[in-house]
């Protein structure tokens, strides 16, 4: 995150610091859930992408509430 605080919310699935914060793309987050699954041998069914849907729309929403 680099010196300095970041701001008081921080929006799940970002990434960045106190100077500035950036959506993580939902393509490129679901890819790196499937390939850190992968390296614990773990499967990433499409009932876990669906799970990882919903839980991104929710985030989305709470984010929106909050700027």
């Amino acid at each position: 995150f680099g010196a300095g605080f970041p701001q008081k919310f921080v929006p799940s699935f970002s990434w960045g610091g106190s100077e500035q914060m950036s959506a993580y793309e939902y393509d490129k987050a679901l890819e790196v859930a499937r390939i850190v699954t992968a390296r614990r041998k773990i499967d990433f069914s499409e009932g876990h992408a669906r799970i990882f849907r919903a839980v991104w729309e929710l985030a989305k929403q709470v984010e929106e509430r909050e700027y």
